[in-house]
């Protein structure tokens, strides 16, 4: 169960992914979801998750699709 406010924030940085994402910032789009989504001790919605499958598929980077499914403590793909 989220916590009070936790919800907006993860609405609101599925905002800011997805403006990134029709800017064509995907490197940046790419830090916010490695440093702030994947880091966080939240639970991620299917939502944001399918959201940033699409936006690395569209932006042709495999490798960071791949990267969504591994785990923290998983070899890194290269």
């Amino acid at each position: 169960m989220l916590k009070r406010g936790e919800g907006k924030t993860l609405r609101t940085y599925e905002v800011l992914l997805h403006a990134l994402d029709m800017q064509k910032y995907v490197t940046e789009a790419e830090r916010v979801w490695k440093n702030d989504i994947l880091k966080s001790s939240w639970s991620i919605p299917g939502r944001l998750v399918s959201y940033a499958l699409d936006m690395f598929e569209r932006h042709h980077k495999p490798r960071e699709v791949i990267k969504v499914f591994l785990p923290s403590s998983s070899p890194k793909v290269e």
